[in-house]
């Protein structure tokens, strides 16, 4: 398998790199932070979450 990394600062951008690897069936995406933010990481990711799975 490929390793990607991929930087996501907002939403928009996030929705649009993860939806192909959901829509081609990948079921566990890994993700880390090395933002100071944990929090903004932590709200991104939820929505990223929400707009994947609730289409």
């Amino acid at each position: 398998m490929q390793k990607k990394l991929f930087v996501i600062s907002d939403l928009e951008e996030g929705i649009k790199k993860l939806q192909q690897y959901v829509n081609i069936g990948f079921t566990e995406i890994v993700f880390t932070n090395s933002s100071p933010d944990r929090k903004k990481f932590v709200d991104i990711l939820t929505k990223i979450y929400d707009v994947i799975n609730n289409p």
